[in-house]
This record gives C-alpha cells, structure tokens and sequence, in this order.
C-alpha cells in the first residue's frame, strides 16, 4: 500500500479498533441454491430523501454550453450528477454520460474543446472498471457520448486526486494538476501540472517536485493554448529555485511537458493564456507600470516571450475573475465596479472589453456570479448565478445556483431550471426513538412530493408529523429536549405576536399543537442554537436582540428562559465580541458557552460563571465549541491552545475539564488535522465529534470525518461514520448523540450510504450497534454487496468452502483456506470483481466481510461464531 510522506496522528493511548464484526449469518452460494442476508436496519441509514436539482460547472464553446448537473435528460437513478451539453441558449440538452456515480460538480474539474467534440472531466466514477477505488481520476468523452476513456489511474487506498484541469481547443491533448504520484517525480503527493494526450499517451509531469514547498503548496490557475504548445501556471512554491521568498508567481512549460520555466518575475495570478499562446493575462494589486496607484487588482497581460507588459483594466474596484479569447482581443471579467455609472449598488456584475472599450452586460441587484468562461471567438461567457433577479432569463425565484450564458452585447440565457431542496436532521431524544428534522419537500421521505415542507418530529424513524409549515428553510434553528416531548424553533413569520417579522424563538409539543411564541425580540433579530434540557423545561439560546436591556450593543448574547415562559435571564456579556453555542446540561441547572475568548461555564441559578478556558481559539473558519455533562461536572471543548504542553503543534484538541477537581485532561492529540464540535452523549461517557485528523489513515486530502472518543479509561478513539464534510469544520448542531453514545443523528451533503446521489443535505441515522448484512446475486459471477456500518471506511470480502468450516479453540470457527475477493474496498459491493468460481455438485461457497475504520487501524473481524468465538481465518486471506 502506498503511504505519503505527511505526519500522522499521534494514536489514542487505546487506539480505535475496527468495529466491523462482519455479518450475523455467512451468506453461502451452492451448486444448486442461492441465499441472501435478511434485512435489518442498517447501521447507517438515510431517512430523508430531498433529491432536490443542482447545477455545479459549466464551460462552453461559441455554440454549445456544458454543463455539469442532476438535471438532465437521461440521468442516473438517485440524482447523480451527470454532463449537459445544450445550444447556447439552451436548447436542445442532451445527456453526455450516464454514470451509476456522479462527475465532480466543480467548474475547474470540466472543460471542452473549441469544436465542442471532447469533454475532458473529473470523477470518481468506475464506469469502466478501472477505477475500482472510486479516486478522483481524469476522463475524456467524445460529446455524442462515445470513447469515454479513464486517463489517470491512483490505484492505491489513499489516491491522490484531481485538482484541475484543461484541455486544448483542438482536443488533442490535455494538462491537470494532480496529488498522485504518476510518474515518480511527485512522492510527496503536492498538486504538481502534468499532460497526457487525449487517448492516454504521452503522460508526462510538467514541473520538478518543489524546492521548498510554501503554505499553499503546488500550482493551480492551469490554462492551455488551442494547439496544445503552450501551457501557464501559477504558484507560491519555490519549483525551480526562483522564488526562494515563496512568493505568487507565474510559471509557463511547452504542451510537451518541457522547458517549465518563472514566466514573469514580478508578483502575479489567476494567468489564463490566449488561444493562439502569443499572450498571457493575470491578475496582480501591484502597480507594477506605475499606473494602478490604487493597488486594485487589475488584468496584466504580456507576450510569451515577456517584454511587452500592458496593463488591461484601470477599474476602481477588484477584478474577481477574468478569462480571456482566443487572439487576445476580447475580456470578460467580474467586478464590482461603478467605473461606468451604471452599478451604483455596487453589484458583482459581468463586463466585457473589446478593443479596450469596457461595456457592462449585465444589471443585476441580487445574487452573486463566479465561474467564468469566455469562448474562443469571444462572443459568449457563461458562468454561475444565484439569487433571484429578472436579468436572469425572467427570474429565479428559488434563489439556486443557476448556469446562464450571456451573448455579449445582447443579454443573458438561463440555461438550467434547478430546485433546492434540502432537509436537515435537527435533534434526537435520548432513547433515540424520536427526532427532529426541516425539510423544503412536504413529505421529506419522497423527492416528488411538492416544495412546503416545515419542521417534522419523526417518531421510529418513519412517522413524520408536521409540527408547522411555516418553516421551510433547511438552516431554520431548532432542538428537541432530551425526553423528545418539547421542541422549540426560530421564525421569522408576521403574526399578531410578531408583527414586525422578526425572528422569534417558539415552543410546540413533539407531537403537534399550537406554538406558544417565547420571546418578543426588535426588528432585525435573529435567534441562533436553541438548545433544551431533558424535561424541555428550559432553553438556552443566542440573539443579537436586547432583550432583557443589557445587550445595547446588540451582539449576539446567550440567554436562557423557561418554556412555559418567562424567566428570561441574559447568561453572558460578551463585550469585546460575540456569545455564541450554548449548551445546556440535561439536568436544566447549567449552561457552558463561548463568550469573548473564554468557555464559561454558568449555573443558572447563580450570576458568577466559572471560566473553563481563557484565550481560547480556533483555526480560521471555527469556532470554539462546548459541552456539558448532566450533572455539570465536566466541560468539553475544542481549542488551539497549549495548556498542559501536551498540544506543541495548536492543533484543535478536545479537551475536558473536571470542575470538582479543577483538573484539564486532552482528549485527543493529533499532530495534524482539526478535532473540533464535541457533543457529549447522554451518560457522559462518549464524546461524538468532526475530524480531519488522520487517526486511522493517513489521507493527503484531509477529509472531515465523525468519531467518539471515550471518557471512561484510556482515551479511545473509533470512526462512526463514512462522512465526507468537504473542507471546513462544521459546529454544535450538525449532528445529536442518544443516551448510550451507540446512536445519533446527522445531517450530510454527502452520499455515505450509496443513495444520496444528488447530494442534497440530508438526514441519516447512524447506529454503531449494527451489522452490516451480506447479500450475493448470480450464481455464474457472483457480487457481494452489504449495507454501510457506522464507522468502517474499508471492507475486505473473502470466499470460502463450506466444506473447510471447523471448530476453532472452545467456541470458534476456522473459516480455512480463502480467497481474496477484495481489499480494502471504498465501496459496497465487489462491482467489476465479480467471482466466476462455481462450486461443484455437492459442494459450496461462503462470503464473509469486515471493515476497518481506516488503512492503519487494526484489522476488523469476519464476525463471531454461533458459540461466541471468532472466525478465524486461514491462508488466502486479505492483507490487513
């Protein structure tokens, strides 16, 4: 298996172990008979279904627009997000794949030839069956559909990725930046450029591996010229022994993969080379002519050979993005500038220059544009749009991020119609039995039921009783109390209590009946992160309203009050910045929260709060976040900081402290990697949080996962979910945890168990109690496929005789000799790893499968015996 050069999480005293204990029954194939596992409840389980429509990239040529979305003709079961190809205009769409999987959603991971014949694309698709695991791998696919082809192949278990790419106006040829290794030339994994020809020939990597990586290590802004010849760069790394500050600079190489070369010496970005290769444009906030005294960004452009230097643009505001024509004579950029008199609300607007003459071709008042392409001749961009505005082909009233191109000098064209539709688990009860969720669909279990929706409690997983319509927005804030009896929620409805619309806190019961409005805030407030004990008796929330006269300044503040109203006390006085994610204990009787740089930790009954931490800190993007056992005895929270010089790196930890005894223990130590939002579960003995660290794999690109960490012994760490979060650390709310800690619920834009395709935000139920089940179809080439655990990210699958079955010590069983079927899977199935062994008259198969939680956590087990004992396995079996 292939490793990175990366550091690694320093492991758990009591590392995590691999929580798949296989399958409660063998599935076994015969000569003559076929069986499958019964059904049960998965251990994760999705159990609301937005499918709601999406447009994620767009590129285009003159005439032809593409696009990638799950609103397509023709397009894959569940939503999948698929290629569009349609007119300009939009007309005439048509589906270009039609994969099981979803192409990557992202405007720099598509692009298309001038002649729109070849779509070059990212995904991690397995169309073909060489992409079996499931990285970001390179494709190309003729237009009509034909000759798709997979470029790139990573094949290891922690595969590097695609990060850009482009292809030549005339098809032929292609570059990417890639984190694989595919050529020996790139062993630390670093997004470096590389080229291939369209039929897969030629692979050859475009830079040395860095002299001294920076921060923000590799290339990106990768552009190509039509024929291939010429190809630009940008980085702040010192490739070549150029740029020993680690400065922003401009890199250029021949299409052949040679002479990768410092282009412009200067400080610059964002290059985009002409089509013909005679110039490159950047960006730079430098005056580097003595004509931007400003410093906004400007368009810089000079020939191949630099010695021509020309600045394009001399806006009053940053240009945002830009793209440019094939001879160089046409811009389009975004901006916010009003250069012209005709953007007074200061708007991020579409502008083209021709000829040095600047026009704005779009008018908009809302929304926001980004992803801008520019076709060779010039005459259309397309790009992509939210927000509601008439310039946008007659509207878009539900706001979605739509694909419009615009004929320059003659409007815009909407060329996709897609809908949001979202759910959002909320809360769960301490029993697990009942919990919270908002859905824009009025039935959150079926994707055709009509946009409403409203806030539902959901009892056993599968009864919705709609608590009220009056909240459709999937980020409406809400919590269930821990008995699963009282729910409160924030809404912004007029009403003859709340006349002025602004956001109040309500409380309905869980199952239905009339909301009581609990607090009467000024115009403009929001309420943000309710929380409830168990009883749901009382609440702890945050608003920028004064309520109780004490916040003027109107911050956000953390107060709490009863449910049945009145008792409004204001809990913090943040007065240099904001209160934010309280918790209340289940006991009702104390509250912690952030407030300035501190996590406090109050008794409600008393006007002193004990102060946790001081100075504490999160990294750019988060946020500290705690909470609080029942009996209030012990805090937890995420922070930066080194208190016991146990923390040397200011990684975020978790740490918990004992108020009896005054005493900090770190819960977590990492020395790479985010560990933040800890929520305890009911009995205190779990703590459920998000991750980037590399507990149990060492992956480059740094995932967020959710794990628990145990609060009873030596600290234990486990995996609970498959959950991709994207880049960022998500916060208290995003997730609620049961009384035992076996069992919470969780909200993902993910597809974490194979059905969430569209991936729309969606509601799961996560249960580390439960097993996955085995099922096996035809008996000529056998598939294995099993249903998600919680926790396990790799699988094997072995094959056995049922004939080699034997006792094992006192309660066991030796499985025998194996087969191998596969290793470490990403997946759920052994698609394209079929097995075309048959067993003999008389005789017959078994399939057995185990997780892991990660490439480096100990190897799961095949599951017990019908004595109790293990299954062990004999020769054959897969490499842990």
């Amino acid at each position: 298996m292939k490793h990175r050069s990366r550091s690694a999480a320093s492991l758990p005293l009591v590392p995590g172990h691999g929580r798949s204990t296989g399958l409660p029954t063998i599935a076994v194939i015969a000569a003559l008979l076929l069986s499958a596992g019964a059904t049960i409840a998965d251990g994760m389980r999705q159990i609301t279904d937005s499918r709601g429509t999406a447009v994620g990239a767009v590129a285009l040529t003159d005439d032809r627009v593409v696009s990638v979305t799950n609103d397509v003709p023709g397009s894959a079961a569940g939503g999948a997000f698929q290629i569009r190809i349609a007119d300009v205009d939009g007309a005439s769409p048509a589906a270009v794949t039609g994969f099981l999987d979803s192409v990557e959603p992202r405007s720099e991971l598509i692009d298309v030839s001038h002649d729109g014949q070849w779509i070059a694309f990212a995904s991690h698709a397995d169309p073909l069956g060489t992409n079996l695991d499931r990285s970001l791998e390179l494709f190309v696919i003729a237009s009509n559909g034909s000759a798709l082809t997979q470029l790139t192949n990573d094949p290891g278990p922690l595969a590097g990725e695609i990060r850009e790419l482009a292809i030549s106006g005339d098809g032929d040829s292609l570059i990417f930046v890639s984190t694989s290794d595919l050529t020996t030339g790139n062993p630390n994994g670093l997004p470096l450029p590389f080229r291939i020809d369209r039929d897969g020939s030629s692979l050859k990597q475009m830079s040395p591996d860095p002299v001294a990586p920076s921060s923000i290590p590799g290339v990106s802004s990768i552009s190509i010229s039509s024929d291939g010849s010429r190809a630009t760069f940008f980085s702040l790394d010192d490739i070549d022994g150029s740029n020993p500050a680690l400065l922003g600079k401009i890199y250029r190489a021949a299409g052949d993969g040679s002479s990768f070369a410092l282009w412009f010496a200067d400080l610059g970005a964002s290059p985009r080379i002409s089509g013909d290769g005679s110039s490159i444009a950047f960006l730079s906030s430098f005056d580097l002519l003595g004509t931007n005294p400003g410093f906004r960004r400007q368009i810089f452009a000079d020939d191949w050979l630099p010695g021509a230097l020309t600045q394009v643009t001399s806006l009053s505001s940053d240009v945002i993005e830009f793209d440019v024509n094939e001879d160089a004579s046409h811009y389009a950029l975004l901006s916010k500038s009003d250069d012209l008199g005709s953007n007074a609300d200061g708007n991020r607007e579409l502008f083209s220059m021709i000829a040095g003459s600047l026009v704005q071709e779009t008018d908009t008042a809302t929304g926001v544009c980004r992803d801008l392409r520019l076709s060779e001749a010039g005459s259309h961009a397309g790009l992509l749009c939210d927000g509601d505005d008439p310039f946008f082909g007659g509207g878009n009233p539900d706001g979605n991020v739509e694909a419009l191109t615009v004929s320059i000098g003659s409007g815009a064209n909407r060329v996709s119609a897609t809908r949001p539709v979202a759910a959002r688990a909320i809360d769960l009860s301490l029993d697990a039995s009942r919990f919270l969720v908002v859905s824009q669909l009025d039935d959150p279990t079926d994707p055709s039921s009509a946009i409403g929706g409203g806030l539902f409690a959901v009892g056993g997983g599968t009864t919705f009783t709609l608590l009220t319509a009056t909240v459709s927005e999937p980020s409406t804030p809400a919590a269930m109390s821990g008995d699963g009896a009282v729910v409160v929620y924030a809404d912004a409805q007029v009403t003859p209590g709340n006349p002025d619309g602004s956001q109040e806190l309500y409380v309905v019961p869980s199952g239905g009946g009339a909301p009581l409005q609990l607090t009467s805030a000024p115009a403009g407030s929001i309420v943000l992160q309710p929380h409830l004990d168990e009883s749901g008796s009382t609440v702890v929330f945050t608003c920028n309203g004064d309520l109780t006269g004490f916040n003027p300044s109107n911050r956000l503040q953390v107060f709490v009050m009863a449910t049945a109203g009145g008792g409004l006390q204001q809990l913090s006085d943040g007065a240099s910045f904001a209160s934010l994610n309280p918790r209340i204990n289940l006991d009702g009787t104390h509250a912690t929260y952030l407030s300035d740089d501190r996590v406090e930790l109050r008794e409600l009954a008393s006007p002193v709060s004990i102060v946790i931490a001081s100075g504490a800190t999160a990294p750019a993007g988060g946020n500290v976040t705690s909470d609080v056992t029942r009996d209030a005895r012990y805090v937890v929270y995420s922070d930066v900081a080194d208190p016991l010089s146990t923390n040397p790196e200011g990684n975020a930890e978790l740490f918990r402290y004992d108020t009896d005894t005054g005493t900090l223990e770190q819960l977590t130590s990492t020395t790479d990697g985010i560990n933040a939002s800890p929520v305890f579960s009911g009995n205190g003995q779990w703590v459920w949080f998000y991750s980037s660290a590399p507990w149990f794999e060492d992956d480059p690109d740094s995932p967020f996962w959710l794990y628990r960490v145990s609060t009873v012994g030596p600290p234990l760490v486990e995996r609970i979910g498959g959950l991709g979060f994207g880049s960022a650390p998500l916060f208290v709310g995003d997730f609620r945890v049961d009384d035992s800690g076996d069992r919470g619920v969780v909200y993902d834009l993910g597809d974490p168990t194979g059905i969430n395709r569209d991936r729309q935000s969606d509601a799961f139920l996560v249960d580390t109690t439960r097993e996955a089940v085995l099922t096996v179809d035809d008996r000529t080439a056998t598939r294995i496929a099993w249903t998600p655990e919680a926790g396990p990210l790799r699988y094997d699958v072995v094959r056995g005789d049922l004939d080699a079955l034997s006792p094992s010590g006192t309660s066991g069983t030796s499985l025998g000799a194996l087969v191998c079927i596969e290793n470490d899977s990403p997946d759920l199935d052994t698609r394209w790893l079929e097995d075309t062994d048959v067993p003999a008259p008389g005789t017959g198969y078994f399939y057995v499968v185990r997780g892991a939680d990660g490439l480096a956590a100990p190897t799961g087990s095949y599951g017990s015996a019908s004595a109790g004992g293990e299954r062990v396995p004999g020769v054959g079996d897969c490499s842990p």
